[in-house]
């Protein structure tokens, strides 16, 4: 009986350490797998602008014996970077050297005026890239410009009405 007892167990223990072997022999399996690759990330910026304000240049009242000067201001902004120039038309004048506002209750009567790019009324301020516009570098941020208008002395204009005009303002940009 001793011998039978031996073999069992020497059967059950030779059972258990094939059993732990086979164990350790076998792989184990998550279900999971992992791959990896890249994602490319790209953007495209355009230079590009934005007008902002535009104020009124109001002149007031003329008095036809001195220069009436006026300000305001124009501010754009464009891209980092980008090359700017700032032009202003003509409006009712035939050129931008030759600007006039139109009576508003009799057309035939004008008065003339010039805008200017500096405090000195020098400058004029057109329409022409690289010759009489205002350019920069922009840096990002907004820009704000002066224009300078002045109604030059001794014009002969009818009395008692207002006169305007409309001038077109022209971004152009190069990124």
């Amino acid at each position: 009986m001793k011998r039978v007892l031996n073999s069992h167990i020497s059967c059950t223990t030779k059972l258990i350490a094939l059993l732990a072997c086979g164990a350790v022999l076998v792989p184990t399996f998550s279900g999971a797998a992992t791959q990896t690759s890249n994602l490319s990330v790209s953007a495209t910026v355009p230079g590009t602008c934005q007008i902002g304000s535009i104020g009124t240049l109001s002149f007031g009242s003329y008095d036809f014996t001195q220069n009436k000067d006026a300000s305001t201001t124009i501010q754009v902004t464009c891209t980092n970077g980008t090359d700017v120039n700032v032009g202003l038309g003509s409006g009712g004048g035939s050129s931008v050297t030759s600007r006039r506002m139109s009576s508003v209750t009799a057309s035939s009567s004008t008065l003339n005026y010039g805008l200017y790019s500096n405090s000195g009324r020098t400058q004029n301020w057109g329409e022409t890239v690289g010759n009489d516009v205002l350019n920069y570098t922009s840096d990002g941020s907004l820009h704000t410009m002066t224009v300078y208008g002045r109604i030059p002395s001794g014009q002969p204009v009818k009395p008692a009405t207002d006169y305007s005009d409309t001038v077109q303002v022209t971004v152009t940009f190069t990124p």
